[in-house]
Parts: structure tokens; sequence; C-alpha cells
């Protein structure tokens, strides 16, 4: 379920531009990183001792003082505070070289991390400059933190100004599913939701630089850290005040939704003098001579605010009469570019005109030739089909005429070999005759010289009738037919079992044998 804001619509658009400030402006210094990362010349220990003249392996606010000093980078107090606690990575109080290499070295890329710390450090002496690159990348870097702050420090001044504005509730706002912390999905979601989405790439510098434990989750301190900037006690312990820190006290109005049991003293206005028991030696008049040179401060700042406002305002009515004047004068400018313009335009839409009036004589000229061509075409493909039937219809005669003389050819041909497959029966049947006929007479010749057929008692009658069987024989010379019945039956009803073909049944009639086979059965 989301979470109801109690925040207007013009706060939540604040609280993004906040978000989309920080998120940007870390972009910008990532970059530095990487550009300082990739000199050859550049080592995490060689940069620390450079930072640390006096050799006692952590950093104080004075050496960052000094180092932006000898690289002439204009700074107040509050950035060179702002400067030491981003140094200052785990919030000890004290910046030591795990807390500068977790800082100077590039967040994003991985490979450049590596190559950086891979580096092999090398000798510097106490008031020795780094090589000039290296300063110049380091200069830059640290620049960039304080550009960085200023940009931050004008848009949460417009957020803490707003009158239903509390830490408490921006966390809830952002916290859309009440989790109790911020995710990087929740944190696109409402800036969608404000029509300001961010990159994947500015999500993750965002979280780069609130995300303190790194554990991908936006707990409420880190939010309250990030927005507020948690401005910390100045560098200097002098008593002549710093009116950017004197201003930055009074305008602090999240100091008073920190919910402290007691603020610290340096948290008070107009620290340290109203409360001169912290100097014992400071007398009551020196401290009235203070306020009225306060007082005298706080009035010709007013009067320079005054006379830069009223400055501002007259640039901006000259800026404004010479933006009329250049208005007015592209206004005539582009009159005349527009009359110019149209004329073109006429002139082009004569020209298009003439060219369409000759496009269609010429579109209807190509008709009429298409039209003749295509009559003539048509002509031409009538001729030739009549030429094609007139071609096809003689193929068809000739074809027909071919076929009736290869009809009768066939039909010559077999009558032909009707009568040659006559002629060859005729002659195999006379031969197959006269085979029989030649085993006939052999075997009436055995017939004849043997002596033992006339005494078998298997015959029923005599060999004296062998001529009436040559007889009944030659009844049938040329029937071939009855000669294979005939040798067949006299093979059939054989008394014994061999191979002659004239036996004792070859006297009985046919009718006999039939009756004969009857009464057997």
């Amino acid at each position: 379920m989301l979470s109801q804001s109690n925040l207007t619509l013009t706060t939540q658009i604040r609280l993004a531009t906040v978000i989309q400030a920080i998120a940007q402006n870390e972009q910008l210094s990532e970059k530095r990183r990487q550009i300082l990362a990739q000199l050859d010349m550049f080592t995490v220990e060689v940069a620390f001792l450079r930072l640390d003249q006096s050799r006692v392996n952590q950093l104080a606010h004075t050496d960052i003082i000094e180092f932006l000093q000898d690289n002439k980078i204009s700074h107040s107090q509050f950035e060179a505070a702002y400067l030491f606690k981003r140094l200052d990575w785990d919030r000890d109080g004290r910046i030591k070289l795990g807390d500068f290499l977790q800082y100077i070295l590039p967040k994003r890329n991985n490979t450049l991390r590596d190559i950086a710390k891979a580096r092999t450090p090398y000798q510097i002496e106490p008031g020795m400059l780094l090589p000039n690159e290296v300063e110049l990348a380091l200069a830059d870097l640290f620049t960039q933190e304080i550009n960085n702050y200023r940009t931050i420090s004008h848009a949460r001044q417009a957020l803490v100004n707003s009158l239903d504005y509390s830490t408490l509730e921006a966390f809830k706002t952002l916290d859309l599913f009440n989790q109790g912390f911020l995710t990087k999905e929740t944190l696109s979601l409402f800036m969608q939701k404000q029509g300001a989405p961010l990159l994947n790439e500015e999500v993750d510098s965002f979280f780069d630089a609130v995300d303190l434990d790194q554990d991908g989750r936006i707990s409420y301190s880190e939010l309250v850290e990030a927005v507020h900037l948690m401005e910390p006690l100045p560098y200097r312990s002098s008593v002549v005040r710093d009116t950017d820190y004197i201003r930055a006290v009074e305008n602090n109005r999240s100091l008073e939704r920190l919910a402290l049991p007691s603020y610290p003293y340096y948290f008070y206005p107009y620290y340290p003098y109203y409360y001169p028991y912290y100097y014992p030696s400071l007398r009551l008049e020196n401290v009235r001579q203070r306020e009225n040179s306060l007082e005298r401060l706080r009035r010709s700042r007013l009067q320079q605010i005054e006379n830069e406002n009223r400055i501002i305002h007259l640039e901006n009515e000259t800026r404004r009469s010479a933006e009329r004047q250049r208005s007015a004068e592209r206004l005539r400018q582009i009159q005349e570019e527009s009359l110019i313009r149209q004329k073109q335009i006429e002139e082009q839409n004569r020209i298009r005109e003439l060219d369409r009036i000759r496009d269609d004589d010429l579109r209807r000229s190509r008709e009429r030739i298409r039209l003749i061509e295509n009559e003539a075409r048509l002509k031409q493909i009538e001729a030739e089909s009549r030429a094609r039937d007139i071609e096809r219809e003689n193929r068809l005669l000739v074809l027909e005429r071919e076929q009736r003389i290869r009809q009768a050819e066939l039909e010559r041909e077999l009558i032909e070999s009707k009568v040659k497959y006559q002629n060859l029966e005729r002659q195999s049947s006379l031969e197959r005759l006269r085979q029989l006929e030649d085993i006939r007479r052999a075997e009436l010749d055995k017939l004849r010289t043997s002596s033992a057929l006339a005494y078998s008692p298997y015959y029923s009658t005599y060999t004296s009738n062998v001529p009436y069987y040559e007889k009944v024989l030659q009844k049938y010379p040329y029937s071939l037919i009855d000669s294979i019945n005939a040798f067949n039956s006299i093979r059939r009803y054989s008394p014994i079992n061999n191979k002659s073909l004239v036996q004792s049944t070859i006297y009985e009639s046919p009718s006999k044998i039939k009756k004969q086979e009857f009464k057997q059965k």
C-alpha cells in the first residue's frame, strides 16, 4: 500500500530538485575521480602524503585549507568544512588513509579503481607538490566538491523554507511502500511521479553519495545528512566571525527539527558572543562592542544586498529592453523572410502547375500511342492465332492420314500373322501325326514279331485282330486330338506298367471299357 504524503506538491518538487542536484553533482565528481585515476603518476598514498605535510598519518582541517590556498581555490569556512566531511568517510572526525582511499578512487569503474590501487607509490618530501597533471586533477576534484556544496545548498535552502516541510515527512514521502528505508526502485518511482525521472546512472550516483554503509538502502539518518548537509563546526577557532557561517546558522531551520536533547554550543546563534563564560577573559564592554560591530556589519550586508538587487534589476531591465529590440528585429526579419518565402512558394506553385499541364499532355500522348500499339498487337495476335489454327488443322489431317495408313498396315500384319500361325499349327500337327504314325508302326512291328502276345491271358482278343485296329486308326489320319486321346487310353488301361503304347485294351471299344470300369467300382 502506498504511503500518503502530507507535503504539498511544491515542496515535493523542491525535494525532487534537491535529489536531482545531489545525483548530478555526484556524477560530475565521479568524472573528476576517473580523470585523476587515469593519470600514470597518481597513487593514493602519494596524494595522501601531499596533504599530510606534518606526516601524522591523518588529515586535519588545516591540511585541507593549505591545499586549497596553494591551488588558489576560493572557499568559505562552510565549504572547507563540507569538503572535510566528504573526505571523512567513517565520520570519526579524522581523515585516515582508508577514508581518503574510499573517497578519492572511482566508484563506478572498478577497472580504474584496481589500476590505481596497483600502482607503486613513490617518495615525496614535505612541502613538495605533486606532478603538475596530478596536482591539477586533484584540485579540480576538490573544486567540483565545493561547487556541489553551493548547488545543493541553494536547492536545500528553497526546500527548508517551505512551511509544510519536515525531515520526517520528506522521508515518508520518499518511502512509498512504508519499508522504513529507501531503495533505488522507490526513488525512481518518486522522481517519475514528480516529472523529473532519473537515469539508472544518476540513481546509482545518488546512492554512492548518500548510502554511507553501502548496503543498497538509504536510512532516515543518511537522508537527513544528505539533504541538510549537517553543517559542521568551522575549522577556525578565532573569535572573528565569518559572515557566511552566521547567515547559514541563522537560516538553518533544519537544526530545530533534529530533536537533539541539547544543542552543541557551536549550533547556537551568534556563537561565541552570547556565551562569554566560554571565554572568561572577555569583558561585557567588549561583547557589546562586538555586538554593535556585528549589527553594523549586518546593516552593511543588507545595504550591499539591496545595491546588488538594484544592480541586478537594472541589468534585467537592460537585458529585457535589449531582448525586446532583438525580438522586434527578429520579427521584422521573420516577416521579410515570410514574404520572400511566400513569393518563392507562389513561383514554385506556378512552375509546378506548368509541369503538371506538360505532364498531362505527355501522358495523353503516351496513352494514344499505347492504344495504337495495343490495337496493332491485337491484330498481329489474331493473325498469328489464325495461322496457328490452320497449321493445327493441317497437322491433324496429316496425323489422321498417317493413323489410317498405320491401322491398315497393322491389320495387314495381323492377317499375315494369323496366316503364319495357322500354317505353323498345321505343320506342327502334321509333324506330330507323322511322329505318332511312326511310333504306331514301330509298336505294330513289335506286336507282329512278338511271340508272347498270342498266349497272354490278359488280352481278350487275338493278334489276328490287330489289322482291324490299324483300320480304325486309319479312319482319322489327320486328326491330332483323336490320335492323342487314343494313345492316352491305350496307356491308361495297360495291364502292365511299361511304356508300351499298344496293349490288350486297344482291341476293345471305349463303351465296353467304361462298362467294365463301372462294374469294377
